[in-house]
């Protein structure tokens, strides 16, 4: 696995559901509930596999702690005493593709206070990898020098789709007004490959402000499918934040928009069927289908303390709702 791939390790082992003090170790583990004094038994064996105790007689233990595992479990992260300039420079300079990637990573967290030639060194360096050269970028666009910003701005144009669309997901890591307005820029730029237009529209859902709503809901006039399922899943995220906002848009929309909008405010759930009843115009027959097609589909307990006002307002609207 390498550059990407992930694998997800599991292990079983015992919880404990409440606050309590161990009592006994045998083939089980038992603790005394501390709300009731109740004693509690959890078993040392799952599927077939033996656990190994990580607690002893007599130890406090608090709900969701780990008492039983087929690993050790730590309860605290053990302390290394180490110079963090020291320690971040040297690794920085590693032979170790994966130590100078994880290093360039963890300079953002350092706040603005560290040395930034280092990192420079590192974009500089013709030979380095493209993946710690934008880390390094990062780091230094989140310290606001500028050189960062330029060469994600640079990478966003590279002759290499996997450089561009690495970018992409950096500035989706940078909530900043310049990030939003370079993914703007990729997002609407038709010259672009499908695939890091979507990734645009998906960073942008990751930054989730108001400002790119409009874009957003432009990229569905895009031809390209995956274009538009990424903006109608950002829009969903952002519903949660700017519902009235993207409401309007539902209002304004043309016929090429609104599908994708509706999509994002079924999803999101959370709508109330009077904010639509307020907004539809019954003389537009694109937006009465698509505020059946939201209204109809959802959980018929949401909208039924209202549904006879639609059927007031609407009689045509309702009878799509019903049968829906």
């Amino acid at each position: 696995a390498y550059e990407g791939f992930e694998t997800r390790l599991t292990w079983p082992c015992s919880v404990a559901s409440n606050d309590g003090f161990v009592i006994e170790i045998s083939s089980k583990i038992k603790y005394k509930r501390k709300s009731d004094n109740r004693t509690i038994s959890l078993a040392l064996n799952k599927r077939g596999i033996a656990l190994t105790p990580c607690v002893s007689k007599g130890q406090e233990i608090r709900k969701n702690q780990i008492i039983a595992s087929v690993t050790p479990v730590l309860k605290e992260v053990p302390k290394r005493n180490i110079s963090l300039k020291d320690y971040y420079l040297n690794l920085l300079t590693s032979t170790s593709i994966a130590d100078r990637y994880c290093d360039a990573k963890a300079f953002s967290f350092l706040g603005q206070d560290f040395d930034k030639k280092p990192l420079i060194d590192r974009i500089e360096d013709e030979a380095e990898h493209i993946y710690i050269k934008l880390e390094a970028a990062a780091a230094l666009a989140r310290a606001n020098f500028g050189l960062g910003y330029d060469f994600i701005e640079s990478a966003l144009h590279s002759d290499y789709l996997e450089h561009r669309l690495e970018s992409v997901i950096i500035l989706g890591e940078l909530p900043s007004k310049k990030s939003v307005k370079l993914l703007i820029e990729v997002l609407r730029d038709a010259t672009q490959h499908e695939e890091i237009r979507s990734g645009a529209a998906w960073a942008l859902g990751e930054i989730n402000v108001k400002s790119s709503i409009s874009a957003l809901v432009s990229a569905f006039d895009e031809i390209s499918l995956a274009i538009r399922i990424e903006a109608a899943r950002s829009l969903k995220k952002m519903c949660y934040s700017y519902y009235n906002e993207i409401l309007d848009h539902f209002k304004n929309a043309n016929e090429k928009e609104r599908p994708g909008i509706s999509w994002a405010i079924k999803k999101y759930s959370h709508w109330e069927l009077k904010d639509l009843i307020d907004i539809i115009d019954k003389e537009n027959l694109d937006m009465r289908q698509w505020g059946a097609y939201i209204i109809g589909n959802s959980i018929p307990d949401k909208i039924i303390n209202d549904i006879e006002r639609l059927r007031d307002f609407d009689p045509e609207l309702y009878f799509a709702v019903t049968v829906l």
